[in-house]
């Protein structure tokens, strides 16, 4: 079994004399739970916990994580493919350049290229609405053009920033063990 809580650090946050006595006890309980879970040779249990807040979480709640692991951001090939992916059941226009792409959105997270993508796709579709053709049962939007990308690279900016980035790798160089 996986069990997997994204945004741990909402109830793994580091105690306090000043919090209510009710969140106290669940995060008590919550303690001595994930020190209860074993896996069988039969049966495995893994605990996952996500965050981007890995500071607030409890000294008691980070010793139980056996490995805390750093995710950097995508690079260079991790970008491209992520483009890829997204893209792969899009009609793209010839001049549209993978590299290219991944060069421009350095520093960009893989959902920053997720909106980045939807942002260009939507820039054909909605010149047809521009121009009352988009309810027309013939009209097909022109193929993605690089230009489209380049455009939506200027409104989608990172949502990470580099001082961000700089305390997830003092925490992972304080604290990861993989």
């Amino acid at each position: 079994a996986i069990i997997f809580i994204d945004e741990i650090d909402a109830i793994a946050s580091v105690r306090s004399a000043e919090e209510h006595e009710a969140i106290h006890r669940v995060k008590t309980v919550f303690l001595s739970e994930m020190d209860g879970l074993e896996s069988s040779p039969d049966e495995k249990v893994i605990m996952i916990g996500a965050t981007n807040m890995p500071e607030l979480i409890d000294p008691a709640f980070r010793r139980r994580f056996e490995k805390r692991i750093y995710v950097p951001l995508p690079d260079f090939r991790a970008r491209k493919q992520i483009f890829k992916i997204h893209l792969r059941d899009t009609e793209l226009a010839e001049d549209v350049n993978f590299d290219k792409l991944a060069e421009l959105t350095e520093g960009y997270t893989g959902h920053d290229i997720a909106l980045v993508v939807r942002e260009a796709i939507m820039r054909p579709i909605r010149e047809l609405a521009e121009v009352g053709l988009l309810s027309q049962k013939n009209s097909k939007p022109r193929p993605v053009t690089m230009g489209d990308f380049l455009e939506a690279i200027k409104i989608i900016k990172p949502s990470v920033s580099r001082e961000e980035i700089e305390k997830y790798e003092r925490w992972a160089r304080k604290y990861a063990t993989g």
